[in-house]
Formats: structure tokens, sequence, C-alpha cells
């Protein structure tokens, strides 16, 4: 389903929606977009995406933005109030964005301040991708669904993953959907939400609601340092995860619990009323960025810039986007996931098998 079509300011900020945003926070956690980068160029080649999805992120963001208890943003050293942010960057780029024209977008982020994230060996950064899977589910356990995704249960921290899909959580009636492969609870816990479609055709959406505590490891990584990923092209598919990691686990069953437990963290649902939810709210597909909030501001707007351009745009390795969301393996400056939506599991695959670097600059208006 489509997230890109842009509608009106103040029809995007419902009260409770806002309010979950505002306990998510804004609030920064130390100040590392430290360097001023001067601008080239750059009016001619900005972005490579739908402008109406740029108008309907920027449009939530505003609305967002603009409440009065609204944390402040910090970007080089200075504190910006949320408010500032919102009527000198965000609105003029929803102006923009809102009249189709892309030329004067361009020429906006140029009178722009620039602020690019701690430098990595030539100022590089790997973007990886995300999406909202559709899988199959049923709330009975049966013969075909077998695999759980649990509640978070009141002793969150007490069990590491090996335990939880060992069984210490049985019986306590913390199931909230059976899924039927083993594979698709895992790359659910990777991508974050999902929309469950069940036996009756009904579709469930699910979110995430915290996780153990326990520090993340990578289960794709897991098995390309043990040599357990196919070379070449990977196995073509729509279903969630890593495509050879699904592969060698199909050929494999009983090695996933194993390598699972080596990835201690856990991540646990609840039920919601659309799935493709961020930290602070709703995601826009091929808008929105997951980040390390302590370098890269939640609420900020980024120009990201690939060196080889991100699927679905015009070619151009450009694209505007917005901080809205976090990620357990999405730490430091040198990584950045996108959030290609829930029809995206061919761009994020895309992008996660075709190691995309880059650069980001968080855009400050003057």
């Amino acid at each position: 389903m489509s997230r890109g079509l842009a509608v009106p300011v103040e029809r995007i900020a419902p009260v409770v929606w806002l309010a979950a945003c505002l306990v998510a926070g804004l609030a920064h956690e130390r100040d590392a977009v430290a360097e001023l980068v001067e601008v080239a160029a750059q009016r001619a080649r900005c972005d490579d995406y739908d402008l109406d999805s740029l108008a309907s992120g920027l449009g939530r963001l505003h609305g967002l933005l603009a409440l009065p208890r609204a944390k402040p943003l910090s970007v080089g050293g200075r504190t910006i109030p949320a408010a500032t942010y919102a009527q000198r960057t965000v609105l003029p780029l929803l102006e923009a964005a809102g009249s189709g024209d892309r030329q004067r977008v361009c020429d906006l982020i140029a009178t722009m301040s620039w602020w690019r994230g701690t430098p990595l060996p030539a100022n590089k950064l790997l973007f990886s991708a995300y999406y909202t899977p559709i899988v199959e589910g049923s709330l009975v356990k049966d013969a075909r669904f077998r695999h759980p995704l649990y509640r978070r249960p009141p002793d969150a921290t007490r069990y590491d993953s090996g335990q939880i899909i060992g069984g210490a959580l049985g019986g306590r009636g913390l199931e909230l959907v059976w899924l039927e492969a083993p594979y698709d609870a895992l790359a659910i816990q990777v991508e974050g939400s999902a929309q469950v479609r069940l036996p009756d055709g009904s579709v469930l959406a699910v979110g995430t609601d915290g996780h153990n505590g326990r520090p993340y490891t990578s289960v794709s990584k897991l098995l390309a340092d043990d040599g357990r990923l196919a070379k070449g092209a990977p196995p073509p598919t729509t279903k969630p995860g890593n495509p050879r990691a699904r592969a060698f686990f199909a050929a494999h069953p009983e090695q996933l619990a194993s390598y699972w437990a080596r990835n201690p963290h856990y991540v646990f649902f609840k039920r919601v009323q659309s799935a493709g939810g961020g930290k602070l709210g709703m995601l826009t597909g091929g808008r929105s960025l997951a980040v390390d909030p302590a370098v890269y501001p939640l609420g900020s707007i980024l120009l990201t810039r690939p060196l080889r351009a991100f699927p679905g745009g015009d070619g151009t390795p450009a694209r505007l986007a917005i901080a809205m969301d976090t990620g357990a393996a999405i730490k430091g400056p040198g990584r950045i996931d996108v959030y290609f939506g829930d029809d995206g599991v061919t761009s994020a695959q895309a992008v996660a098998q075709g190691s995309v670097e880059g650069e980001a600059y968080v855009l400050v208006g003057r």
C-alpha cells in the first residue's frame, strides 16, 4: 500500500498520535553532527523520488515539531527549538515539494546549511534498507502455524533470545500470532513490523513493543562469517529477510535455533492500527530513515547521496529523507536504514545486497 499521497498539514496530526510521538521523544543524546560542509552547485541533482511522498512525510513532521512540547534538535553544537526547525526548514521544503516544482526544491536546499556526521574514511557511510513485510499467520496454533511472535512480558529483560525461542515464555498466554515459517519470525524481528494475513483473509498489523535489552548481533553476518551463505546472485523471493540466509535455513532448518540464539537481542510485538510505524509515528516509503539519534537528530531532514541511486527513483543519486526511526543495528555515523514501505521488498533487497555507500547531510534552514 502506497503512502505517497500529499495531504494538508492540518489533517495529519491527530492528538493521540502526536502525544505518542512526543513520548518516543525528539531528544538528542549527544551532539555528533558537527561538521559544516560547503554547499557545491547541487541545484540540478538534489532528489530522485516523487514529490508527493516528500510532501506527505514533511507534513507529518511539521505537525509533530510545531507542538509546544516538542523537544529541540541539536546540530553542530547549536540547540534548535523544534518550532524554529519546523518554521525555517520543514515548512519551506513542504511548500516547495507541494508545488510539484523539483527545481524549486533543489534551489531551496542549496540555500541551507549542510551538516555532516563525524567523518568516516573517505567520508562514506553504508545505507541499508527495511520495509513492512506481509506474511501468513494465524491467531490459533495448529500444524501449519507453529512459530509465535510474543507480546512483551512484565519481565522482558529476564530472558535472552535463546531462552525465549527455547520455550521460556510458553504457557503464559503471550503469543500474539502464530507464523508459518520460523525464519519469518526472525525476519520480522529485524524489520520491526509486519502485516500478517490470517486464514480468513483479514490482515493483522503488528509493530514492536520493546525488547529484552540485550545487544544485537546480525544472524546473516554470523552466517557469512561462518561461510554458510551461497555466493553469486541471491535466490529470488518476495519473502522477508536476507534471501541467502532464508535459503540456507530452508535447507538446514535445524540450524536456525542455534544461530538465532547467538543474537541475544529479542523483540516483542503488539497489535497496531497500521503497520509501518517508527519512533516518531507512521513512516513514509522511500522517504523515512532509521538513524542513530546521537548522530542524526530524530525529526531532522537529511539529504542522502548514495554512490549508486536507490531503487524506485529516476536514477539520480540523491534523495531527501526524514530521520523518523531507530534500529538496534543502526549505530554511529556509518549506518542509515532506508524504509521502502509495504511493497518495498524488491527495493529493500536490492539495497541490502548491493552494499550502497554514500554520504548524508542534515539540512538546517538559515
